[in-house]
């Protein structure tokens, strides 16, 4: 079965605990930490990364009381990611589980979700970080992005089903079989040229 699943979600069989421990397995280099760190606490980042790569919407999943206690939903983030269609990307992988996907940060059911500008997750990373120590967490998330390309990439289409079928039903209907024509009058063990030899006799 052609599954859309890809990264760690189909490496680890989406067990939570195999792909917390295989991302803390890879080593991010400037800024010295494993990849588990844009899992969990820059994930804005590395959707801007997957942003810039592949054009995916970033979007956050935040407390539904935001614009209430907050001046911007990133104040109240939860977790940051790309949609492509009806799938979920993160540094995981992409998915179309969304119970799965949001399970580590909160109740998609409790949850509001925006999309924000890519230029206010800018300012506001920048603004916490400040404008290099945010360069290097940046160029890391690219790094990761490149490397793993086919994780995180558009998928690879399933391939046609019931093809056959499809071919049989576009035969052009010069080259489909037909019944041989019926032959008048009373068929005879001689076949067609004896009955035709016999006639020119009589």
């Amino acid at each position: 079965m052609c599954s859309r699943e890809t990264g760690l979600w189909e490496a680890c069989a989406r067990d939570a605990a195999r792909i917390e421990r295989t991302l803390a397995g890879i080593p991010v280099a400037r800024t010295r930490v494993d990849a588990q760190a844009f899992l969990h606490g820059n994930c804005d980042i590395f959707a801007l990364a997957l942003h810039e790569a592949y054009g995916y919407p970033v979007e956050i999943a935040a407390n539904p009381d935001w614009d209430e206690d907050c001046i911007s939903p990133l104040d109240a983030l939860a977790h940051a990611y790309c949609r492509d269609g009806t799938d979920y990307i993160d540094v995981r992988g992409r998915t179309s589980d969304r119970e799965a996907f949001f399970l580590p940060f909160t109740e998609p059911e409790d949850t509001g979700f925006e999309q924000p500008s890519v230029n206010e997750i800018k300012d506001t990373s920048t603004c916490l970080l400040g404008t290099d120590v945010f360069g290097l967490w940046l160029a890391d998330a690219e790094d990761l992005v490149r490397a793993h390309a086919d994780w995180y990439g558009p998928p690879k289409e399933c391939p046609p089903q019931g093809r056959s079928f499809l071919l049989r039903r576009t035969v052009r209907p010069e080259y489909r079989r037909r019944d041989p024509p019926r032959m008048d009058g009373p068929r005879t063990t001689e076949g067609t040229i004896g009955r035709a030899g016999r006639d020119a006799r009589t």
